[in-house]
């Protein structure tokens, strides 16, 4: 398969007047003479080694985008089987995994009947601290890049002027980072802590429903 992806990634960067050449040259390498030249041809051609260092930044970019997609997979794959059989197993009903735009997001999604935070408050209850440092075991051992979003229900903070949702969901988001970096994973990793408030609901129809209070921690590609 490495063999397969290696050919079609030098097609790819070869421009579409060489590929004639390149060709030939597979089929027969000694139909290329010391001087550089095809016989019959009255052009020096490139070889296949003075293709690459051309479109040089083009590759490290392929190249940087497979082994990236190889470590989202490997975090997924890590993440999904200690929610399957590890440390997670226990919480699996509150845990999600899902793989994004920006990396593999790992979410703590509230139940109707078990808050994970004080009401209006972002002191988190002991099931959430036990979950923060089943998650923080699992996340310890990466070496990507995190970011912390807190998420709420579109119910309004009562008896908290200027206080909203938005700075309630960037404050829950805040300490979750504090307890993760409590818990062993380096602090240094941390890029973002963001506050969506309700605006990115998981139960659309129902903005005020448990569900959508929630934390997302993001497991970055990069």
């Amino acid at each position: 398969m490495m063999a397969l992806f290696m050919v079609l990634w030098l097609i790819g960067l070869t421009p579409q007047e060489k590929r004639e050449d390149l060709a030939r040259y597979f089929k027969d390498p000694n139909l290329f003479q010391g001087n550089g030249q095809l016989p019959g041809k009255d052009h020096p051609i490139d070889t296949v080694i003075s293709i690459i260092p051309s479109q040089s930044q083009g590759a490290q970019d392929q190249v940087s985008m497979l082994q990236q997609v190889q470590a989202s997979e490997a975090v997924v794959s890590q993440l999904k089987q200690s929610l399957e059989e590890g440390s997670l197993w226990a919480f699996r009903d509150r845990v999600k995994i899902t793989q994004t735009s920006e990396g593999v997001e790992v979410s703590i999604i509230e139940k109707a009947n078990e808050v994970m935070f004080d009401s209006g408050s972002a002191h988190p209850n002991p099931k959430t601290l036990d979950i923060l440092k089943a998650i923080a075991r699992e996340l310890k051992s990466q070496g990507n890049h995190l970011m912390v979003g807190g998420h709420t229900d579109a119910h309004p903070l009562v008896n908290k002027p200027g206080y909203t949702n938005w700075e309630l969901s960037a404050d829950r988001a805040n300490k979750v980072r504090a307890i993760l970096e409590e818990a062993g994973v380096d602090g240094k990793r941390f890029v973002a802590v963001r506050g969506f408030a309700d605006t990115r609901p998981i139960n659309a129809k129902n903005p005020y429903a448990a569900q959508n209070r929630r934390i997302s921690i993001v497991v970055l590609k990069h």
